[in-house]
Order: C-alpha cells, then structure tokens, then sequence
C-alpha cells in the first residue's frame, strides 16, 4: 500500500516538458524588461523575447509539489494568492476546490506580520456589518447610509473574504507574480512562511521565495495549470490524511495497545 501511494504522489509531481510547452510556460518579458537574477532560468532569446528553460522549470515545479504534499499531508493550510487580473478568478475557483484560503483582489500590508490588526480587524468590521443586518437594524437607517454601508461590505468582502475563516497565519503560500506580490513574499520570509511562487523573467529576486517556479505568469494556460496541479496535489495529500487510522495498534510485552 506505502509503494502504491509513492508510485501515485510522484504520477502527481511529474511534470513533463510537453504539458509545460503546451501551456505557454516558456514565454518570458522582453530581455530588455527581464532581471539580471533570472537569467540563469532562460534558455535563449529569440525576437527579443526571453525564452524559459522548460528542464528545469519541469524539476524545480516538482520539487515543489512534493515539499507542498508533505505540508498539507501534516495538516498545514494553505493560501493561494494572485491579485492581478489575469489570476484573480483562478486564485479563486482552485482554492475552493481543495478547500483552502485565498486572497485575490488586494494585499493589504501586514496581513503576515501585523496579522491580528489587518486581517483579523477587517473581518471583525464585516461580521459586525452583517450581525446589524441579521437583527434587521441596518433597514432603520436612511438609504444614503445603507448605500454607504453595502459599499463598505463590498469592500471588506473583496479584501478578506477568502481568509476569514483561516484561524491562523497559513503554513504555506501558493503565488501568483513573485513581482507583484514582493510585498506579501517578504512578509512570509519574515515570518518563515514557505511560499511556493510562479516567477516571470522580470522578478527582481527570486531568492525571496523558497520555492520558485519559472514560468509566464501573465497567460491563463500557463497560471491556470500551475494552480490546477497544485490544487490536485493538495487533494492527494488530504485523501492521504483522511486514509491514515486514529488508532494505531501495536504490541509491547506481548500485549495490543492503542496509540490515540
């Protein structure tokens, strides 16, 4: 059983040059507009386009895939993040699916290393907006305010909506842009928060993820096949979880007991 669930995680990990060349990984910036600290992760430039070295995007995306499993397989959690608009629905659709976290329209400083007076304060003011809803107090007020009111609900809900039941910081990141999200990424390098990010040819740094995957980042194939195949990956891990007994029995001095 242990070498059937090793031979099934690793048909999970492999990532093959062919899906990656089929989902447009390859396309970088302009070499001009590309970082200096990236240039080891391109392979040629052709019509003044950075070119990505598919073989070892292939192995550093399935390193990263397995570092993921064994955090999830522990009982980690996980935010997805993505706040451009190419990923922002896709943040969305994959960390539901595997019943993670996720923020997708903005990162508000902090939300890592001033966590309980970011996130956990604005989702206090949503609650309380929707507690004067329930007891029908919010139907007193002139319409000008309850205008007022619902656009403050909106905003609070595209802010934290994905993370409000997160009752802690996440074990892990899922990102999307090491360049957009640098600040969320030095963040969780503060705290020690692994993160796991796709990163074009104009990251600045890709030292600033501990795991980095070079890949185009501003396509949809490419986003949305990087985000499917860590949704899956997660979903291997919470089957294994699931799968593994409460109770284990084992035998000392001839005599069955019970580990709980």
């Amino acid at each position: 059983m242990e070498v059937e669930k090793k031979a099934n995680l690793e048909s999970f990990n492999k990532i093959s040059i062919e899906e990656l060349f089929a989902a447009g990984f390859q396309y970088g910036h302009k070499s001009i507009k590309s970082s200096p600290k990236m240039k080891k992760f391109v392979h040629s430039i052709k019509w003044g386009i950075s070119v990505i070295d598919l073989c070892q995007t292939s192995v550093m995306f399935a390193q990263a895939l397995d570092y993921l499993f064994k955090v999830v397989k522990k009982g980690g959690s996980v935010l997805f993040l993505g706040t451009k608009y190419q990923s922002r629905d896709l943040v969305q659709k994959y960390a539901k699916e595997c019943g993670q976290y996720y923020i997708n329209k903005r990162w508000l400083g902090g939300s890592i290393t001033n966590y309980h007076n970011t996130i956990l304060t604005q989702i206090k003011k949503l609650e309380e907006i929707e507690r004067l809803e329930e007891l029908g107090i919010l139907a007193k007020y002139g319409k000008k305010e309850q205008v007022k009111i619902a656009e403050k609900k909106e905003k609070l809900l595209s802010l934290v909506e994905g993370a409000r039941t997160m009752p802690k910081l996440p074990d892990l990141l899922i990102v999307v842009d090491a360049k957009k999200e640098h600040i969320a990424l030095s963040e969780a390098k503060i705290a020690g928060i692994p993160t796991i990010v796709l990163a074009d040819t104009d990251t600045p740094d890709p030292s600033i993820s501990s795991h980095i995957i070079p890949g185009n980042d501003d396509g949809f194939d490419s986003v949305d096949f990087f985000l499917s195949k860590c949704k899956s990956v997660i979903l291997e891990a919470l089957s294994q979880v699931e799968e593994e007994p409460k109770d284990k029995v084992f035998i000392v001095n001839n005599k069955e007991e019970k580990q709980q």
